[in-house]
């Protein structure tokens, strides 16, 4: 693991051993005080808890069992839970995100790779790039519930990202160079006619930066405020 200065890019430590690490993963309350992060260990079959992170000497304080070779992980925003997808399985184990302790395994599409929570923790979605399905959580409340079938998405799903309320999922596909809109707040999910191409020329000549052929990460944020207006502002 190695830790760097957002500002400067340097490297401010490095630590541990493993020869192909996983995923890392940090909780929405994390915070200087609780600097505790998690790490996937695929060879392990475990999830090590890092803390004193911001130290020169940090430690792994904890190791958790999370199933075979889990890989991608998230952490529930309002810290119940630890979600890990474990390669090869068609599985996410999910743990207690206090002391690890298992609390459920939950069936996914083939090689699922794919996996975005909602920052308001109501939703869950595993996408996998084989099926070119992703499969829905409901996770508004103390059980985790599939809500209806995985929905198919479309060829080569290769980014996710969840909207801040969990009614929306957009996915990159790598397959047809396009966004996809997925209506997730419902009984069950629905993909929208409308898509959104990628590639060289989605913007037109001039109009602006070019989008990535095959989007790697999506992120979905929340305005800070509302846009004023005409005539209202001050």
């Amino acid at each position: 693991m190695i830790t760097l200065d957002d500002k400067k890019g340097a490297t401010l430590q490095s630590a541990g051993t493993q020869a192909k690490p996983g995923d890392v993963a940090v909780p929405a309350s994390w915070s200087c005080s609780d600097d505790r992060i998690y790490m996937s260990a695929p060879e392990k079959n475990q999830i090590y808890v890092w803390k004193d992170t911001l130290t020169t000497n940090p430690q792994v304080d904890s190791r958790w069992d999370a199933g075979p070779r889990p890989t991608r992980l998230a952490v529930d925003p309002r810290g119940r839970w630890v979600y890990a997808i474990n390669d090869g399985c068609a599985t996410v184990t999910v743990v207690r995100a206090d002391t690890g302790g298992f609390v459920t395994k939950l069936p996914v599409g083939t090689d699922s790779n794919l996996i975005a929570v909602s920052s308001c923790g109501t939703r869950l979605c595993v996408a996998s790039p084989v099926s070119g399905t992703v499969s829905v959580f409901d996770t508004d409340s103390q059980q985790i519930v599939e809500v209806a079938d995985p929905v198919w998405v479309g060829a080569k799903p290769s980014a996710l990202a969840l909207s801040p309320d969990g009614g929306r999922l957009f996915v990159a596909l790598d397959g047809s160079k396009h966004l996809v809109v997925v209506d997730t707040a419902g009984p069950e999910p629905i993909v929208l006619p409308e898509t959104i191409p990628l590639g060289d020329g989605v913007n037109g000549a001039g109009s602006g930066p070019e989008l990535p052929e095959v989007p790697v990460a999506l992120v979905v944020t929340k305005p800070s405020h509302s846009p004023q207006k005409k005539g209202n502002a001050q």
